[in-house]
C-alpha cells in the first residue's frame, strides 16, 4: 500500500481572535501487509468425440512453499474428484 498525506483543518471560530483555523498533516508511511495467498483454479474434462464439457470441479488451494508437494497433491485432488464422480 503506497503512503498518504492528510491535511486537516479545524475551525469554529476563533483562537482568542487571533487565528480563525488550524491546519494539520497526517502522514502514513508506506506498508507491505502479508498474509496468506488463496488460488482458485477450475478444471474442465470436454469429451472428445462432440466437445461436451463432460465434468468440471473448482478447487482453492493455499499458497505452499513447495510447488511439486503442492502440484502433486492438487492432481491426486483432482483425479480423485474424476474417479469418485466416475468420468475417468
Amino acid at each position: 500500500m503506497p503512503g498518504a498525506t492528510v491535511a486537516v483543518g479545524i475551525g469554529w471560530g476563533g483562537f482568542y481572535g487571533y487565528y480563525s483555523t488550524v491546519w494539520d498533516t497526517v502522514s502514513t508511511p508506506p506498508r507491505e501487509e502479508t498474509g496468506p495467498s488463496w488460488t482458485v483454479s477450475e478444471t474442465r474434462l470436454f469429451d472428445a468425440s462432440n466437445g461436451v464439457l463432460a465434468w468440471t470441479g473448482v478447487m482453492d488451494t493455499r499458497e505452499n512453499d513447495d510447488l511439486g508437494a503442492a502440484l502433486t497433491q492438487y492432481l491426486k485432488v483432482i483425479f480423485g474428484a474424476m474417479v469418485d464422480d466416475r468420468v475417468l
